[in-house]
């Protein structure tokens, strides 16, 4: 199974608006309709894509399990994961 990690495709002024997941090239994750701050954008792309994890990359043996979700965030370009700012 492919590595699945969010992956932003669109932003406007560094906020990123559209996300994908890189293991799903036809899944796409718009968060335009309830944009906010840089901050508010990433945590909602990043539930959107949690729920998108849960339902089709979590392996079988921990969907029974309260363990958080893939914790992936891709900038689209370099492939290079960030940590959400604090």
């Amino acid at each position: 199974m492919n590595d699945a990690d969010l992956v932003i495709i669109e932003s406007w002024q560094d906020v990123p608006l559209k996300g994908g997941c890189s293991a799903c090239p036809q899944v796409i994750f718009d968060a335009a309709a309830f944009i906010g701050n840089k901050r508010q954008q990433e945590l909602t792309l990043t539930a959107m894509f949690s729920v998108h994890y849960d339902q089709v990359h979590k392996p079988p043996d921990q969907l029974l399990t309260n363990w958080p979700s893939h914790p992936a965030f891709r900038a689209s370009g370099n492939h290079s994961r960030r940590k959400p700012q604090k």
